[in-house]
């Protein structure tokens, strides 16, 4: 804010001015007191003294533009920090909501390969049932068999017995 900076340093120096410029209105007062009888002496004195008067009222006005001013960059230097503060904080909101979002993301694909796990496990443990029944099934048709050759077995030796 180097316009801030300038502005103060106006208004000193216009403070300053000021102070000079009432130190040389009092002397001219006390001169124009002392002029005596010299009514041209006094005159002039009296447009100097109404000329200072009027520079330092322009100097005044001056003055309370500068400082109104300077309030009012003060005032939106202010704002602006304001809007900074709001803005950096939607922005580090929006940093942990992308974090978020990317946790979700990452938390959704582990469950997605979990699922993708736990479905290759069901089909596993459906085939393994599957192949227990066939060979239960297997089992069962060679144990018939096996019966039956030995029930032929049985019969043969029965026949040839005989």
């Amino acid at each position: 804010m180097e316009e801030n900076w300038e502005i103060k340093q106006s208004l000193k120096e216009l403070r300053e001015l000021k102070g000079q410029n009432e130190v040389n209105l009092a002397l001219k007062k006390e001169e124009q007191l002392r002029a005596g009888d010299s009514l041209e002496l006094y005159e002039k004195l009296e447009k100097e003294i109404t000329a200072l008067n009027e520079v330092m009222t322009n100097n005044e006005k001056i003055e309370a533009e500068m400082q109104a001013n300077l309030d009012k960059n003060v005032q939106e230097k202010k704002q602006i920090e304001e809007k900074m503060l709001v803005a950096s904080s939607q922005y580090t909101t929006l940093v942990n909501a992308a974090k978020c979002y990317d946790g979700f993301e990452k938390t959704l694909s582990n469950q997605h390969t979990e699922k993708n796990t736990l479905n290759e496990k069901i089909s596993l443990g459906k085939e393994f049932v599957n192949l227990h029944k066939e060979k239960a099934e297997k089992d069962t048709k060679i144990h018939e068999l096996e019966q039956e050759i030995s029930k032929m077995k049985r019969e043969l030796a029965e026949k040839v017995k005989f």
